[in-house]
C-alpha cells in the first residue's frame, strides 16, 4: 500500500503545478474525445485537482462536478459558478447525484479497495453511462499502480469497453499512462 499523502501540503508546495504539462494535456484531450464522441452531458471528475480536465471538455458537458480530497487544490482551481466542487475522499464520500460520465484520473491506485470504489461509483452512473479511468504506469508488475490497473481492467470488462489506449512519453524520461473507458450504466 502506498504511503498516505498529505494532499493539501503537496498542493501548497506546488508539487502538482506541472499537472498542466504537455503529457497531461494529451491525456486530457483523449479523455475529452471519448466524452464528446459518446455525447455525454454530465460528468463527475474524481481527483479533479486544479480542474485541468475541465478545460478540455466539450461544451456539450453542461453539468460538471469536481471531487477532490484537497481543499487547497479546489481553491486554486478556476471553476465556473455553476460548476459544483466537493472536497472529500472518494473512499468515504457518499454520492448524492447521478452522472453520464465518471472520470477517475490518476486516483484509483491511491484507494485501499479499488473494487469497492468502482462499485460505489458505478452506482451513480446513469443508464448508458461511461466510466473512464486513467492510471499512471510503473514498470513493475508488483507495483500498486499495476495492481490497480489490473483490477480496474477486470471491473470495466463487465461493460462495453469503448476505449483502451496508452500514452507513452519518452521526454525527458519514459512515462506511460493507460486510460480505459467502459459503458457500464
Amino acid at each position: 500500500m502506498k504511503t498516505p499523502v498529505d494532499w493539501d501540503q503537496s498542493y501548497k508546495a506546488g508539487q502538482y503545478d506541472g499537472a498542466g504539462d504537455r503529457n497531461q494535456g494529451i491525456r486530457y484531450a483523449l479523455i475529452a474525445g471519448v466524452v464528446r464522441e459518446a455525447g455525454l452531458k454530465s460528468l463527475l471528475d474524481v481527483g479533479c485537482g486544479h480542474g485541468g480536465l475541465r478545460d478540455f471538455l466539450p461544451d456539450s458537458v453542461t453539468k460538471y462536478t469536481g471531487l477532490d480530497i484537497s481543499s487547497v487544490a479546489l481553491q486554486g482551481a478556476n471553476f465556473q459558478r455553476d460548476e459544483r466542487t466537493i472536497c472529500a475522499n472518494v473512499e468515504v464520500w457518499e454520492p448524492d447525484d447521478t452522472y453520464d460520465c465518471i472520470v477517475l484520473s490518476e486516483v484509483i491506485y491511491y484507494c485501499r479497495d479499488v473494487e469497492e470504489v468502482l462499485h460505489k461509483l458505478r452506482g451513480c452512473l446513469r443508464p448508458g453511462g461511461v466510466m473512464i479511468v486513467s492510471v499512471f504506469h510503473h514498470r513493475s508488475r508488483f507495483s500498486q499502480n499495476y495492481r490497480a490497473l489490473k483490477r480496474t481492467r477486470r471491473f470495466l470488462s463487465s461493460g462495453e469497453l469503448v476505449a483502451d489506449f496508452q500514452i507513452v512519453s519518452e521526454m525527458p524520461s519514459r512515462h506511460t499512462w493507460s486510460t480505459l473507458a467502459s459503458q457500464l450504466g
